[in-house]
């Protein structure tokens, strides 16, 4: 899981106001404050904030990430945060976890619909067969009203 509300306090210790960084990644800074908020963005999205605030795009998914920790380290202490906070892989393993559920999602959604599908061709060909069975019915009652006058 994503902790987006990292973006505010690592723009703040880079002294970068969310207006700014609105502007840098090409959004509003109303969107800024929604996905940090809502804690969800797409992955590009994402992408950019780190490159602009110059940090791995895993740090927002460290759980261990302490913002006093990046500014004596970082900010202060002129650490460099790549070094820090590791490399894209911690990000490539959750975004390829998240590939991952979001393909099995899909199949079982395809497997849903096809089912639905089947379904409903039944239903379509039970409604003919009773719509048959319904005719022959009123012609069976109407040759019975024949007959009997």
């Amino acid at each position: 899981m994503a902790h987006l509300q990292y973006i505010k306090s690592i723009a703040q210790a880079r002294q970068i106001s969310i207006e700014q960084l609105a502007a840098k990644v090409g959004v509003k800074s109303q969107a800024i404050h929604l996905m940090v908020r809502t804690g969800s963005t797409r992955i590009e999205t994402l992408e950019k904030i780190a490159e602009i605030l110059n940090v791995p795009c895993s740090i927002f998914f460290d759980e261990q990430f302490r913002i006093e920790d990046f500014q004596r380290l970082v900010i202060k202490g002129h650490h460099n945060p790549f070094s820090l906070y590791g490399s894209a892989n911690i990000y490539e393993a959750a975004k390829n976890e998240a590939t991952a559920d979001t393909k099995t999602i899909i199949k079982t959604k395809d497997e849903l619909i096809a089912t639905l599908q089947r379904e409903v061709s039944d239903l379509r060909g039970d409604k003919e067969e009773l719509k048959q069975t319904i005719h022959d019915l009123r012609s069976q009652k109407r040759e019975l009203e024949r007959r009997s006058k």
